[in-house]
């Protein structure tokens, strides 16, 4: 628990870090909306969400008891 701002509440610090990250993000919308940035494009495809092992990049999973190195 945490104490919230200037009071003696006491808040949950994953609540209270939900409520500023809406805040921000809110804010951060508005003040960009505001100042006409273009919205961008979503250059994710679909080939982007899977992948196999042997696929560039993509190394095996190792065994919970196995060192990294």
């Amino acid at each position: 628990l945490a104490t919230f701002w200037g009071t003696d509440t006491k808040v949950y610090v994953a609540l209270m870090a939900l409520l500023i990250n809406l805040v921000i993000a809110i804010a951060g919308t508005l003040i960009l909306r505001a100042l006409k940035v273009p919205d961008g494009v979503d250059s994710t495809a679909p080939a982007d969400y899977s992948v196999d092992v042997g696929d560039t990049g993509v190394e095996p999973e190792l065994s919970p008891g196995t060192p990294a190195h």
